[in-house]
């Protein structure tokens, strides 16, 4: 009974621990599929013609819309919003940085395929893991 209960308290620890480093998921390409507000949905994203990419390192990081082209590249805009991620009540919160403001968003979920934001006026956006489309030589 002694090794169940040691192994169950080993078990919790490493899983609230690899949670804390869990952050840099984040990192990558995400489609938005969803804004929903107060359980209403807002918006259904059957296409977008950007991606959000996320980048963070140290607990730093930025945001930037990048528009995906047919040939598996990406064109980059100039606008980058800079981060920094805390954890906050067991969630991660991104604070933006503006020159002119700060405003934060709470990461609600985050696994390698799904991304759940909550922002500061309430909106839930919900994002999926880009997936590049491929188109073969002969248009299919």
């Amino acid at each position: 009974m002694r090794k169940i209960n040691s192994f169950i308290i080993l078990l919790i620890i490493l899983c609230s621990c690899s949670g804390d480093n869990n952050i840099e998921i984040l990192n990558g390409y995400w489609e938005i599929q969803s804004v929903t507000k107060e359980g209403k949905l807002m918006k259904k994203y059957s296409f977008s013609n950007t991606v959000d990419f996320f980048y963070i390192k140290d607990l730093e990081g930025y945001r930037k819309k990048v528009t995906p082209r047919s040939d598996g590249r990406f064109m980059v805009t100039l606008h980058q919003a800079n981060l920094n991620v805390t954890k906050e009540n067991g969630e991660f919160i991104l604070r933006y940085l503006n020159k002119s403001k700060t405003y934060f968003e709470k990461i609600k979920k985050i696994d390698s395929q799904q991304l759940i934001i909550l922002d500061n006026e309430g909106y839930i956006y919900k994002y999926n893991r880009y997936i590049p489309i491929e188109i073969n030589k002969d248009g299919k």
